[in-house]
């Protein structure tokens, strides 16, 4: 996930070691969707990541950032009137989604189910990048977090008039893996951090 990799992590990792200076540790960091992010931590690849929710019974979910997201659309689009939307009209559109196995093509899938309503997705795609480029070349609308590339691409932004309008980043790991005690102890700080703090904001600049 590109916003946690640039964004969220970076900033926690300084933050983490700034509190914890003598703590011995290494990141190695990698990046994949939220299945792929859930796969190495069960096969044991990886100790922790960060990830939309993911439906397995086996891993922990700690809630750790959010993320607001918007509709975007083609700026001859009939939406582009607008400078918000409802989910259930929006419903009414052909739409560009995330693939499956993608933490947001889960978010947006539920996001539309509490709203009464079901899409239709023309395109599937990995990135959000690439998800605002084909909405960018009128392949339909999206729902999608709000990124830097809006500016240069031909779409407009849309606010999401339901509550229910921002995706929710976990700390995962697994429930029957033995952590290294610096993987305890960066889980605990994170705790600590939302305790304190909050949810991390983590758009994209």
């Amino acid at each position: 996930m590109r916003v946690l990799g640039a964004i969220f992590l970076p900033n926690a990792i300084t933050r983490f070691k700034q509190a914890f200076p003598d703590e011995e540790c290494k990141f190695d960091l990698r990046l994949g969707i939220a299945s792929e992010v859930a796969a190495d931590i069960e096969e044991g690849r990886s100790g922790i990541g960060l990830c939309s929710r993911v439906g397995n019974e086996e891993l922990k979910h700690i809630a750790v950032a959010k993320q607001k997201l918007v509709v975007i659309a083609p700026r001859d689009h009939e939406l582009a009137r607008k400078d918000s939307v409802n989910l259930i009209e929006a419903a009414r559109y052909p739409q560009v989604g995330f693939a499956p196995g993608t933490g947001l093509r889960q978010t947006v899938d539920k996001m539309y189910s509490d709203a009464g309503v079901s899409v239709r997705y023309l395109s599937e795609e990995r990135e959000d990048y690439t998800v605002t480029g084909m909405v960018a070349a009128g392949f339909g609308i999206a729902v999608v977090p709000r990124l830097a590339i809006f500016d240069q691409l031909d779409v407009c932004c849309l606010e999401i008039e339901n509550e229910n309008n921002y995706r929710t980043f976990y700390m995962v790991y697994s429930k029957n893996t033995t952590l290294t005690s610096a993987e305890k102890r960066f889980i605990e700080f994170a705790q600590m951090e939302v305790a304190e703090h909050g949810l991390s904001n983590a758009e994209m600049s």
